[in-house]
């Protein structure tokens, strides 16, 4: 037995004629009347008094439609839990990942790949920006995590997992020929990691404490950029220093910063009550493994 005569069946009591059935469902009169006929000689009775014009329904015909429309509703409510399901299984395996840009263009890209390999279910959507824009993100559940240096505080109801350090150094172009940090960046125009990121307000600080005084000259988030300006003897800078292959342009010298060593901690920020444990346990583990080779 097939449910779309049934349906047409359902149809025709609703509507009150063939022809009015067929139109509905967008079936010919004819059609409809197949259909009828097929479900006729499935049950063995007719369903129809075809005595009367237009044709209607017997006391048969109407204890079937009504038995019909108990089978279909089920049916539908079948496919609409299984439709849900099925999204619900797909929400799972999505996973919107936050990151800054240092990380996203440092170790990120060699720890996406291996997550895929770890995990082929896993469908990640990736986000950059600065890290406290990515952490609010996370409070308001936008993101599922984010990759960001070490926050001043953590919100309730989120988790900070730390995964690997990056020493703070000086970078100046390879003419520069001073080679104390405080010589360094006392004499030539100081390029600003910009201090609405957390390791910008890091490396302020640190300045503050040593109580050097620079000449600020350029202020951006962006690590590549003030490498870039830095290369071009623009000025020079204090950054973090990736754990990448060529972290730094070639003309670019790297120097100590700190009368002690000074690093940013990046990690991971997350809900504490979070659904999607499993992937954030295998992502933190990828990445500390990255960072701390």
């Amino acid at each position: 037995m097939e449910l779309r005569n049934l349906r047409t069946l359902v149809s025709i009591a609703d509507s009150g004629t063939f022809a009015a059935a067929g139109q509905k469902i967008g079936l010919t009169q004819s059609a409809v009347s197949l259909q009828i006929r097929q479900l006729e000689r499935e049950f063995g009775v007719p369903l129809f008094d075809r005595s009367c014009r237009p044709q209607v329904l017997n006391a048969t015909g109407r204890s079937v439609v009504e038995k019909s429309r108990e089978v279909l509703a089920l049916c539908d409510e079948i496919r609409e839990s299984t439709n849900s399901q099925a999204i619900s299984a797909s929400q799972e395996t999505q996973f919107k990942l936050g990151s800054v840009a240092t990380v996203t263009s440092g170790v990120l890209p060699d720890v996406l790949s291996k997550l895929a390999q770890a995990l082929p279910e896993l469908q990640v959507e990736l986000f950059s920006d600065l890290s406290v824009e990515l952490t609010r993100r996370v409070r308001d559940s936008e993101l599922d995590a984010a990759i960001v240096s070490m926050p001043d505080s953590i919100d309730r109801g989120l988790n900070w997992m730390p995964c690997f350090n990056e020493p703070l150094v000086v970078i100046a172009h390879r003419e520069v020929r001073e080679t104390g940090y405080r010589e360094i960046l006392g004499h030539h125009p100081f390029i600003r990691f910009h201090r609405d990121a957390y390791a910008g307000r890091l490396i302020e600080n640190q300045i503050l404490a040593e109580g050097i005084r620079v000449k600020s000259s350029m202020e951006m988030n962006s690590l590549e950029a003030i490498s870039r300006m830095v290369s071009k003897g623009l000025g020079v800078a204090v950054v973090p220093r990736r754990n990448i292959a060529k972290p730094f342009p070639s003309s670019v010298r790297t120097f100590p910063f700190g009368r002690l060593p000074t690093y940013r901690v990046v990690g991971l920020v997350a809900p504490s009550k979070n659904p999607k444990a499993r992937y954030l346990n295998v992502l933190r583990e990828l990445l500390t493994r990255a960072g701390n080779p």
